[in-house]
């Protein structure tokens, strides 16, 4: 709900220092799993930090027409949970027992199509829309944060025919706005126009709100 990204690290620390011998770390990366490699000084999720397994969703970042996804585990937790399936001679390691084999080819055209450096670009202009967004939230007083390397702005929950208009995730005090390829400032302007149309009184500058309702200061070039 928040754009957190955990310390791998740090989990590894609790496990050693509780003693816990057999561990399982699987890195849910639907959005970030493919934009953090693309960042300079971002966390890189891979299997050289010690995960077991990543997934990563073709319909976000990337855009696939239909949903899909891709997980990478290592050889030897495949081993653990494959089935001979007579009938097809072979073996089988999926939840659903087969495989959509368009949705490969749908990854694989994006890929190929924007390349490494296309793929960058996007990231860019995500991470530059997100910084544009935190922007004009504060000139209008609205508290809003984000963390860092993530495109998602956590704001304080605006009234209820705003959600519905813009779609917002919402949970307890606070929405969150996820900038995407495709979302450009005229877009931004329009919702910001709206929250100031129901904007009450007019709160500190420069906070974030907190699920619990707490409030904090924090410089903005902290949260980019």
């Amino acid at each position: 709900m928040k754009g957190a990204i955990d310390d791998i690290k740090k989990l590894q620390c609790v496990l050693q220092k509780n003693q816990v011998s057999r561990s399982y770390l699987h890195c849910d990366g639907a959005l970030f799993g493919i934009m953090l490699p693309l960042m300079v000084e971002a966390f890189k999720a891979d299997f050289s930090c010690g995960i077991d397994s990543i997934a990563i969703s073709g319909h976000k970042f990337l855009g696939s027409p239909i949903p899909c996804g891709v997980v990478l585990t290592r050889k030897s937790k495949i081993q653990l949970i494959k089935n001979a399936v007579e009938y097809i001679n072979s073996f089988d390691s999926t939840v659903s027992g087969s495989r959509d084999g368009f949705s490969v080819l749908i990854l694989w055209q994006v890929i190929k199509k924007l390349g490494v450096q296309g793929l960058k670009d996007r990231v860019l202009d995500c991470m530059e829309m997100t910084e544009y967004t935190l922007k004009v939230l504060r000139q209008i007083s609205w508290p809003a944060w984000c963390n860092p390397h993530s495109n998602i702005v956590v704001i304080k929950k605006p009234p209820a025919p705003l959600i519905e208009k813009w779609h917002l995730a919402s949970e307890d005090n606070i929405s969150h706005v996820i900038l995407m390829p495709g979302i450009d400032r005229e877009t931004i302007d329009h919702f910001v126009q709206d929250l100031k149309k129901v904007k009450g009184s007019r709160p500190q500058q420069n906070t974030i709100f907190h699920s619990k309702g707490e409030i904090h200061e924090i410089p903005i070039s902290n949260c980019l």
